[in-house]
């Protein structure tokens, strides 16, 4: 067997050579790490025996059984030995001749049919690296997608503590405004009191006459004054009720978007779990099908063994990408129902926003109030 700079090795020692460089059917991992090295080992040195064995028988026959070769200058020539290297030279041939078309066909036959499983099992390797590959990748964009969610719950929150604020800096307002009209309303009261006395209190008719028509506008102020207090303690109520409203929406939007962050994390998870389960099956199925490829070089079936192999790993391959492509189908499931989740909730801020609006219309027309008649003079 020729290695990769063209010179005549051994296979057992080219094997050791790519095993120490990472180029063995094994891929990266060395004998040392595999717990089926040492068996692989014995049954490489097995064929290489059989191989040399093979060679060497073919020269001791060709020989003739002459003193002069090379392959029996170092024997020993006692008769025990005599009989001993004829009875290995009649099993070498009998392993040259098991094929048909004599000695050299059966070593090509034995280094074609090695060449072919190494063949595979580098195939089987890249195989393998490219899947782990696939599933690195899926790994990241799923972390990205999770990220991004994250971000966006963020965000909402950050908005909503914003809205918070504005809708506690307008109340503040409106109170400071309502206490202004009612404070102005008094000393304008005040005001017109004192210059109807002045005006009308010239004579004790006029007094009298003027204390009827004060008491009478006092009663009409007071009717007036009441009534408005009335339209404010309902406006009041009316924006408590208001307020206690959205603040419970808020909080169960509040609770429904923990309770999806919690399904979100826990689904998380489970895909984790999965995937780690599914490497896990993958590991064990890989140690399998080098179980049952090592088993395979015993028996005279091993290309139709290997290409049943072969045959259900595409099997396998094509379930994977069902399973992925149904695993696809329910992320995007997910994501429109995400998408529906989201503007449902811009529904529900845009209605609070106008009911908002709206409350706040209202009270500034409560604080104008309605239209002052003049005084009869």
């Amino acid at each position: 067997m020729k290695n990769k700079n063209g010179k005549e090795v051994s296979f057992y020692n080219q094997f050791q050579r790519n095993s120490a460089s990472g180029d063995n059917v094994e891929g990266a991992h060395s004998r040392r790490q595999s717990p089926m090295s040492l068996e692989k080992t014995a049954q490489l040195e097995k064929v290489e025996t059989l191989v040399l064995g093979a060679a060497l028988g073919h020269l001791a026959v060709e020989s003739d059984g002459r003193t002069s070769s090379a392959l029996t200058m170092s024997d020993d020539l006692s008769p025990r030995r005599k009989k001993k290297n004829k009875n290995k030279k009649k099993q070498r041939k009998e392993l040259t001749v098991k094929t048909e078309g004599g000695r050299e066909a059966g070593i090509s036959e034995l280094v074609r049919k090695i060449e072919v499983m190494e063949v595979v099992r580098k195939l089987d390797r890249e195989d393998w690296r490219r899947e782990r590959e696939s599933i690195e990748r899926e790994r990241e964009e799923e972390r990205s997608e999770w990220t991004e969610v994250k971000r966006n719950m963020e965000n909402t929150m950050g908005e909503l503590n914003l809205e918070r604020t504005l809708v506690q800096h307008l109340r503040k307002e409106d109170q400071d405004k309502w206490s202004k009209t009612t404070n102005s309303l008094l000393n304008q009261l005040i005001v017109e009191r004192e210059a109807w006395q002045m005006e009308r209190g010239q004579t004790d008719r006029h007094r009298r006459k003027a204390a009827e028509d004060w008491r009478n506008e006092i009663k009409e102020k007071d009717r007036r004054i009441a009534a408005l207090e009335v339209e404010k303690r309902r406006a009041l109520d009316l924006f408590k009720q208001e307020k206690d409203a959205m603040d419970r929406e808020r909080r169960e939007i509040e609770t429904m978007r923990k309770d999806e962050a919690a399904m979100l994390q826990r689904a998380l998870r489970e895909r984790e779990e999965a995937v780690r389960a599914e490497e896990k099956i993958r590991v064990q199925e890989r140690q399998e099908r080098e179980k049952k490829a090592e088993e395979e070089k015993k028996a005279n079936i091993a290309e139709m063994k290997m290409k049943e192999e072969r045959k259900r790993m595409r099997e396998a391959m094509v379930a994977q990408k069902a399973e992925e492509r149904r695993r696809d189908q329910e992320r995007l499931e997910r994501e429109r129902q995400e998408k529906k989740k989201e503007k449902e909730k811009r529904v529900l801020m845009a209605e609070l926003k106008r009911k908002e609006e709206e409350l706040l219309r209202k009270h500034k027309q409560l604080i104008r109030g309605p239209k002052r008649t003049p005084d009869p003079v």
